[in-house]
């Protein structure tokens, strides 16, 4: 799995968890991904950007799916980073 397949799921779970109106209010970048643990379950972290200019530090957990299924990822743990500029 590359860090790339999660980058949609992870805009829509962070936008969701930040309490934004939409996804499109949010860019993610950095995405960085540890190696896979023995079920192919890998951490990612990244850093989420409001159109407003927040920046989150975030977490996820992605799972393959299964057979024809997309990864999973988990819900976001975010920490601010820059609230205002």
């Amino acid at each position: 799995m590359q860090p790339n397949d999660a980058i949609v799921p992870l805009q829509a779970a962070t936008a969701q968890m930040i309490g934004l109106a939409s996804s499109d209010e949010l860019t993610v970048s950095n995405v960085q991904a540890t190696s896979p643990d023995g079920l192919g379950g890998q951490q990612l972290s990244y850093t989420a950007t409001t159109v407003r200019g927040r920046v989150f530090s975030c977490s996820a957990l992605m799972t393959p799916g299964l057979l024809t299924e997309p990864p999973k990822v988990s819900a976001p743990h975010c920490t601010p980073v820059l609230v205002h500029q």
